[in-house]
């Protein structure tokens, strides 16, 4: 019988990734969450990087050194790795020590070290995925104290075509969501990931990136998968990030704007919070923002910022 194949994701240093093809047994939504709450890891931000709590995937380890896949917007708003904070599942706390942006789609890899064993994640195939098909969704959501979330059997509802696809979101599905869950994973039948959730709005479809799209654009960027192969090629180089062109304060708000308006209201939140960071006293940012988290139903969230709305200008 022929073994899997198993390619080699390479980030500056050697990382295993193992991508499997289906197979007939599947696994429990039980057997499929305890496997999954081992590998997915939160990411919190610091104040300087208010946007940055999501959650991410253990994919690759070299040594000590560990690859989470997550979502470019969730790692994007500081330059300075040590704002960001990646927490695993024995609840310790690791600092970031590089960040890489797959440039094509809304993804990132970002690394930490550490001389504890974490268990990595099985990458399965998204080529195949169908409608109808059941999968299963978790990480952490923003909301304090951030507590692991595991959502079974949720449905695929449908596709948009790769051509059509803003930022490589492919995969329409539905679910309950909440901020912070951001580069979470889809996972199939087997507990392998297939997707990266990091779009959609409250009482709407959602959407997710196949984890084929993440394999695909590490080749075209340098960080080369070696099929077959656990060795790296001896040419081997890396893409260093590159920054979108930063937005003003008011770009940020008139983006929240058009986000709320097609009630994208995780991503409108986003925007207004990055127009708050490069003008905190504006208060029709706090106020949109309040209005937006309202919209989700975090109505702590909607009093702090429409109260901060009111102290900027209680007129």
């Amino acid at each position: 019988m022929n073994s899997p194949l198993l390619p080699t994701i390479l980030l500056g240093t050697i990382a295993t990734v193992t991508l499997i093809q289906p197979v007939a047994v599947s696994l429990s939504p039980t057997e499929i969450n305890d496997k999954a709450k081992q590998f997915i890891v939160k990411i919190d931000g610091s104040d300087a990087a208010p946007k940055g709590n999501g959650s991410g995937s253990i994919i690759g380890r070299n040594g000590n050194n560990y690859q989470v896949l997550t979502n470019w917007h969730v790692v994007s708003e500081s330059d300075n790795f040590n704002d960001y904070k990646i927490q695993t599942s024995d609840g310790t706390i690791h600092a970031v020590t590089q960040i890489k942006r797959l440039n094509g789609a809304d993804l990132a890899i970002i690394n930490f070290s550490s001389s504890n064993s974490y268990s990595v994640a099985k990458l399965g195939d998204s080529r195949n995925l169908t409608e109808g098909q059941t999968i299963h969704f978790s990480g952490y959501p923003a909301q304090k104290p951030r507590s692991y979330l595991f959502y079974p059997n949720q449905n695929i509802n449908g596709f948009i075509p790769t051509a059509s696809a803003e930022d490589g979101y492919e995969i329409i599905f539905t679910g309950a969501i909440v901020p912070g869950m951001s580069g979470s994973p889809l996972l199939n039948e087997n507990g392998e990931i297939i997707g990266i959730y990091g779009r959609g709005g409250f009482g709407g479809p959602l959407y997710s990136i196949r984890v084929n799209t993440a394999i695909s654009l590490a080749q075209q960027q340098g960080l080369n998968i070696a099929s077959g192969s656990p060795s790296p090629p001896s040419n081997l180089t890396t893409t260093p990030i590159t920054r979108e062109p930063q937005l003003t304060a008011v770009e940020w708000f008139n983006k929240g704007e058009d986000l709320g308006k097609n009630e994208d209201y995780l991503e409108a939140i986003n925007a207004f919070t990055q127009a708050i960071r490069l003008n905190p006293n504006y208060n029709i940012f706090y106020y949109n923002r309040g209005v937006a988290y309202n919209k989700l139903g975090n109505y702590q969230r909607a009093i702090e910022d429409h109260n901060q709305a009111i102290r900027l200008d209680p007129n």
